[in-house]
């Protein structure tokens, strides 16, 4: 069993938001997966002094965003709704991650 304080639980954490997991997803891997018991609050705290943060992904990503949506308005896919259209791209970028 890790302890809170470990190195390896911030390299867990990293990595688990790098795989876009919800903060209740990476609550339940560390808990499940590698019994590391945790709250909400202090994995909340740990990710803001990790500096990671998902409002500021788009904005970086802005130009990557139009060239995708640019290229799904020249399909059949044009005819999609907004937000299917954001699954839609947001799917096809995690599976180039």
């Amino acid at each position: 069993m890790m302890h809170r304080n470990d190195p390896e639980i911030e390299r867990l954490i990293v990595r688990y938001w790098r795989q876009h997991k919800t903060v209740a997803v990476i609550l339940a891997y560390l808990r499940l997966a590698h019994r590391v018991s945790v709250s909400l609050t202090w994995l909340k705290k740990k990710l803001s002094q990790l500096g990671l943060r998902r409002h500021n992904y788009v904005e970086t990503h802005l130009p990557l965003l139009y060239q995708a949506i640019r290229k799904e308005l020249q399909t059949s896919n044009r005819l999609l709704g907004y937000r299917s259209m954001w699954k839609l791209i947001n799917k096809r970028s995690m599976d180039t991650l």
